[in-house]
């Protein structure tokens, strides 16, 4: 999996979030299909800053996921 030219990392995991209708919180709204929690449970930060929140951005830190070579969250590498 490669990042288009000259983007190096995601940083949407870290800047946006996406609550749906149910209340479930979720890091972007189209590159992963993933529920990190749900706002009618637990407050947002909570989530946000919680367990499942901090794995997810250590497994993006690690490698890239498919969505991400086209995410606009991707950043260049020389800002």
């Amino acid at each position: 999996m490669k990042f288009l030219k000259k983007h190096t990392k995601c940083v949407a995991p870290y800047r946006s979030a996406y609550v749906d209708i149910k209340g479930d919180l979720r890091p972007h709204t189209r590159c992963y299909d993933i529920v990190l929690g749900n706002i009618k449970e637990d407050n947002f930060l909570k989530i946000w800053n919680g367990k499942k929140y901090r794995e997810f951005r250590a497994k993006i830190r690690k490698r890239a996921f498919p969505g991400c070579a086209r995410c606009c969250g991707v950043m260049f590498s020389n800002v």
